[in-house]
């Protein structure tokens, strides 16, 4: 059930992601309208380097918590 809501709102998880190749980005990347990141407080040095790559468009929008740094 998770993995069907998370296919009919259009999301993908970074790990799915980091699975998929670079064809399949180069692919998609552009279809993509925003991305938006949430808690991103607790994304890791890997993690935030696949975003600075999937931001490219400049449509990201980032949520985190200062609180919790």
């Amino acid at each position: 059930m998770y993995i069907t809501s998370l296919h009919n709102s259009h999301v993908i998880r970074v790990l799915t992601f980091v699975l998929l190749s670079n064809s399949v980005f180069e692919d998609c990347k552009d279809s993509w309208k925003a991305i938006v990141i949430d808690e991103f407080q607790d994304t890791s040095a890997m993690q935030y380097s696949l975003l600075r790559l999937l931001s490219s468009h400049n449509h990201i929008t980032i949520v985190g918590d200062d609180d919790q740094v």
